[in-house]
């Protein structure tokens, strides 16, 4: 259900300041925009019940890791028996993530590798906007490069003999990473969370991918903020097809 904007400026103005620096939700203390911890914590966006829920024991992959905050709450989901990777190339930004994962730090918690690379289709180096803090994203316009894997070659090189869920917001780039998560795709039918919000022809093109990859991938599409970005496509392979 989406949220009213009354009820989503109060979710953001009842966050706590930390002394340290940040915010306190859910037991943690992150460095973050309260908007970003809303739609993360409060608002779970990238869980949606009863067909995509992170759970326990799961490898995550989150692409666009930003600030750590949606490892994070990975990190809480899937429990010490998890593991989560978190692919972060901006380096002003990921020095704010290291941060926030060595500052709320727990036994009870997945570890966090952290991933200094952009994801796309093939690895190689890209051109960078990096100043657009939560919009930076590949693109012919950068001012920097950046390198850049495909999560097809992390799966092989990390020897992940499971991968369970993929979360990407990466800027317009979702579609290229997928291409370069076919393999991955194929042989652990992972549930995705990807954003479709940033490029017209997201939506259609993103389904139309993941189902050219595995026919079997059953969807919903979920928007629980009140601002127009935010649109979550979520995918899984059908429980019948599990079943084999």
């Amino acid at each position: 259900a989406r949220e009213s904007r009354l009820n989503y400026e109060h979710l953001c103005q009842s966050l706590h300041r930390a002394k340290e620096g940040g915010y306190r939700t859910c037991n943690l203390v992150i460095r973050c925009d309260p908007t970003v911890l809303v739609d993360t914590f409060a608002l779970e966006q990238y869980n949606l019940k009863e067909f995509v829920e992170p759970s326990r024991g799961w490898v995550a992959l989150d692409v666009g890791a930003y600030k750590g905050e949606t490892a994070l709450w990975l990190a809480q989901k899937l429990g010490s028996s998890g593991r989560v990777f978190a692919f972060e190339p901006n380096p002003p930004t990921r020095a704010v993530l290291q941060s926030n994962l060595q500052g709320n730090a727990s036994s009870d918690m997945a570890p966090i590798v952290v991933m200094p690379y952009g994801v796309g289709a093939m690895p190689g180096m890209q051109l960078f906007v990096g100043t657009a803090g939560a919009g930076s994203l590949i693109d012919n316009a950068g001012e920097s490069r950046i390198p850049v894997t495909c999560i097809d070659d992390v799966v092989s090189h990390e020897n992940l003999d499971r991968v369970d869920f993929i979360k990407m917001d990466i800027e317009g780039g979702e579609a290229d990473a997928l291409k370069g998560a076919r393999v991955t795709m194929k042989a652990f039918g992972p549930r995705l969370a990807i954003c479709v919000y940033h490029k017209p022809r997201d939506l259609p093109d993103i389904v139309a991918l993941i189902r050219e990859t595995r026919p079997d991938y059953e969807f919903r599409l979920s928007h629980k903020s009140p601002g127009l970005g935010d649109t979550v496509l979520f995918a899984r392979v059908s429980m019948s097809s599990r079943d084999l």
